[in-house]
């Protein structure tokens, strides 16, 4: 009964830890009509309140779609963004609980990082971007989501570093 138990919140705890990765794959094989109007400035959910979505037009990314979940009793967010020219880069917010073991790696072929803000953990994921692109885009949403001031400075960055970027592939 104890490897029983034991196996099940491994299953539990594996499944939200996948949550990233694999919404990130499903959104990213989505076809999309990009609108440069996606106006969505947060998404309510019950348990971790509201998430700002992050403007990313700075870095040519337009938001796709926001998906809203449940994973392991968590809530989860999703925000997928497209570029033009094949760029995608999905923002993942899962709601931390306090015994959560860290640092909290994603399971991702391309580029990703994870950070946590009080009860949130981030994770960003993208594939076939150029890496200071990445970096800066990084840079900016950590900024974001700490509420940190200098932010139009990272969006400057954010804008300048695409500039230079090689195409996504």
């Amino acid at each position: 009964l104890l490897a029983g138990g034991l196996l099940g919140r491994q299953a539990l705890f594996t499944d939200w830890r996948n949550a990233p990765a694999e919404l990130h794959a499903t959104l990213s094989a989505n076809g999309y009509v990009l609108s440069e109007n996606a106006a969505v400035r947060s998404v309510s959910t019950a348990r971790i309140s509201d998430i700002a979505v992050f403007d990313l037009s700075p870095s040519r990314l337009t938001l796709a779609e926001v998906k809203t979940t449940r994973r392991s009793g968590r809530d989860v967010v999703a925000m997928h963004y497209r570029g033009r020219r094949g760029c995608r880069v999905t923002v993942v917010a899962i709601e931390a609980q306090p015994n959560d073991p860290g640092p909290l790696p994603t399971r991702n072929d391309g580029l990703s990082v994870q950070w946590s803000v009080g009860a949130t953990h981030f994770y960003l994921l993208a594939g076939g971007m150029d890496k200071d692109r990445f970096d800066a885009i990084v840079s900016y949403a950590q900024a974001e989501s700490r509420r940190l001031d200098g932010s139009e400075t990272l969006r400057l960055a954010m804008s300048t570093t695409t500039e230079k970027a090689q195409p996504c592939v």
